[in-house]
């Protein structure tokens, strides 16, 4: 039973995971982009599957207490599915992977262990991190709004305010004077190493509907699993579930709105999507069941892939 695999972070289950990535972005490659060669394609997903791993190899470490973030091994299993699931439109640019990358870096951060020092080295190290996205696209500076979960752990308000103006500041200069010494102007353009296309772009809209439907079973999963009395959850549990429901939502606002810049609309959606329908997957309690639903996720994923196209 594949399900098996990912009861624990192990060698097997990270390769497993690698190769059913793999295959989920030469699928939904292959499917909008007919066109396109064969070396081409397997280039392409190479490519993106080696940024996802990445990501996969920061919940393996945290299994051992090098980092952290605080995913299960179920992540490993859902990640692929949702690839399956994900809506491309356009593709992936390189700017957009840094972006995921250092929202990571502030998901770690909300998930640590908090005491009167800590806080306050973790509020200065999200003004670096939110400061250094927002300088890229500014409607990410929304993210400056999940330091509130934060406020029950802060005892000095007025500090706080001020160590995180400082962090803002000093970002900022740092931020223009990179910029200036390099392109001569002190606000932020997108260089054309950003902007390379690590997809091909795809070629019908029809399939936002499927990525849609699991956003809201994502939610759903979200609402009950933090609804659910009997789980017990640490502190730091509860933060990240809250930053990763924080985060989705913002996917969502960014995709109504038009927020973006560049393509791919909902691909800073798929980890905090997978995050959800993991816990979803791990709730199922029997082995067979959770077989029965990852196989049929990936056949609904590609047969209506596959009837859109």
């Amino acid at each position: 039973m594949i399900t098996n695999i990912f009861k624990r972070v192990s060698i097997e289950s990270i390769v497993v995971s690698f190769f059913l990535v793999y295959l989920a972005f030469f699928f939904n490659l292959k499917i909008s982009n007919p066109q396109s060669s064969f070396k081409f394609l397997l280039e392409k997903s190479l490519l993106l599957t080696t940024a996802m791993m990445i990501f996969n190899l920061i919940i393996a470490y945290n299994e051992h207490r090098k980092l952290n973030i605080r995913f299960g091994s179920q992540y490993l299993i859902s990640l692929p599915i949702c690839i399956f699931f994900l809506y491309l439109d356009g593709g992936v640019d390189i700017q957009k992977i840094l972006i995921v990358i250092m929202i990571l870096l502030s998901l770690n951060i909300f998930s640590r262990d908090f005491n009167n020092s800590s806080i306050l080295k973790s509020i200065f190290s999200l003004g670096i991190i939110y400061t250094i996205i927002s300088f890229v696209n500014i409607n990410l500076s929304v993210f400056f709004f999940s330091i509130i979960f934060l406020f029950r752990y802060i005892l000095d308000i007025k500090k706080t305010i001020i160590l995180l103006a400082l962090s803002i500041l000093a970002t900022l200069q740092l931020l223009f004077l990179i910029t200036y010494l390099i392109t001569g102007d002190f606000f932020y353009h997108k260089p054309e190493f950003m902007s390379g296309n690590l997809t091909t772009a795809n070629n019908f809209t029809e399939n936002e509907f499927t990525w849609i439907i699991l956003i809201v079973i994502a939610f759903l999963i979200a609402f009950f699993y933090n609804k659910k009395s009997e789980l017990k959850f640490s502190s730091q549990n509860k933060m990240l579930n809250v930053f990763m429901i924080f985060w989705l939502i913002i996917t969502v606002l960014f995709r109504y709105f038009n927020l973006y810049s560049g393509e791919g609309k909902w691909s800073m959606s798929l980890i905090p999507a997978a995050y959800f329908i993991g816990i979803g997957i791990k709730r199922v309690k029997k082995d067979y069941q959770r077989d029965i639903l990852v196989f049929s996720l990936i056949f609904i994923a590609i047969t209506s892939k596959i009837y859109f196209s």
